[in-house]
């Protein structure tokens, strides 16, 4: 009798371990984009922010369940997430047409001065930036390839100013920024980049995104494997103890 208690009592803590483990990586979530929700986009974070959509990107096939396909003239448009001097990561798999020489795959911009714009993208030589504006760092050539999945992890640590970029979870450059981020205003914009100063869908994307999501902190490396490996539940953080389901490939 007294075994089958302990037995159960072990259980019940691991159960208990395993829950918390897996909440945790929704610590300062605040946007989750899955694109499983059917034909509109709703943020997962629990943060509710309006999500909204420019031009016609299509609903297709995706690394987990459903993503949106980019023509290069279409945008998904959160509003301005507070990233200015915070840490932040920045989580997305892409499978890119690199049909133009630069193509964003999120963006904020504040202004077009230093460390007022933040934009991530893609280059058809297979280089991945994590710029904030005439303040950028660069992975090594092919480090991504053509209509193959990718996912980039870009993450900030504010308190030592250091940059990371990952891609399928491995670390490919880093550097220690002159400044953090500092754009205080701007849409939050997947797969094109908002320039008053450029033609519209200046340098967006082509190809599939899937799975966004964006922290107010650094990952973890191991929370950087959790998150590539993991979808987003179709349930927002609010209404879930766990919202992460896993995938087994």
């Amino acid at each position: 009798m007294k075994s089958a208690i302990m037995f159960l009592f072990t259980i019940v803590i691991g159960l208990s371990i395993f829950t918390v483990s897996k909440a945790d990586i929704n610590d300062n979530l605040v946007l989750a984009l899955s694109f499983d929700t059917g034909n509109t986009i709703v943020d997962l974070s629990g943060q509710k922010n309006k999500i909204t959509i420019n031009g016609n990107p299509k609903w297709v096939d995706g690394h987990f369940g459903k993503a949106l396909y980019f023509d290069g003239k279409s945008a998904v448009i959160a509003p301005y997430i507070p990233l200015k001097d915070k840490s932040f990561t920045v989580q997305l798999w892409v499978n890119p047409d690199m049909v133009g020489e630069q193509e964003i795959v999120f963006s904020q911009h504040d202004s077009s001065a230093a460390n007022l714009s933040l934009h991530l993208r893609i280059y058809n030589t297979g280089i991945v930036r994590f710029g904030f504006y005439s303040n950028d760092l660069d992975s090594p050539a092919n480090t991504i390839k053509k209509g193959e999945w990718h996912n980039l992890t870009f993450i900030f640590n504010s308190s030592e100013k250091l940059r990371k970029i990952y891609v399928d979870g491995n670390k490919v450059a880093s550097d220690i920024s002159v400044s953090a981020y500092l754009g205080a205003k701007g849409e939050t914009k997947i797969g094109a980049w908002e320039r008053p100063d450029k033609p519209e869908f200046y340098q967006s994307f082509n190809g599939i995104i899937d799975e966004v999501r964006v922290w107010l902190r650094p990952l973890k490396d191991e929370e950087i494997l959790e998150g590539m490996n993991t979808k987003m539940a179709v349930e927002p953080v609010d209404k879930l103890v766990t919202t992460w389901a896993n995938i087994k490939k």
